[in-house]
């Protein structure tokens, strides 16, 4: 239906960028830009320690993820989902449900 976007593992500032040419560019086909949804997907890693500056987004600490939340939510993102599959809680289903938990108390 092309009605929005998913972006995976572009960082915050590349997705405002792209957000602003999606807008454009539906505006200019004839489509109401209002009507396209940003939804994100969040391949999480969550990390004991922080990670440097040069960390994937949706990566790290809980307070860098919540962190990341936060500056998508700022961009009128209209859904993050994550996805812990190719991180340490994506082993087992028991793991997969502790860290949807404690991405749930992020939100």
């Amino acid at each position: 239906m092309a009605n929005g976007w998913n972006p995976v593992v572009i960082p915050v500032e590349g997705m405002a960028q792209m957000i602003t040419q999606l807008r454009e560019m539906a505006k200019a086909a004839g489509r109401n830009p209002a009507e396209l949804e940003v939804i994100v997907r969040g391949n999480i890693v969550i990390t004991t320690q922080p990670l440097g500056k040069d960390r994937w987004i949706f990566t790290g600490s809980l307070e860098q993820i919540k962190a990341d939340i936060d500056q998508v939510r700022a961009l009128g993102a209209n859904e993050v989902f994550f996805d812990p599959t190719f991180s340490p809680d994506g082993e087992t289903g028991n793991a997969i449900l502790a860290c949807m938990e404690r991405m749930r108390r992020l939100v």
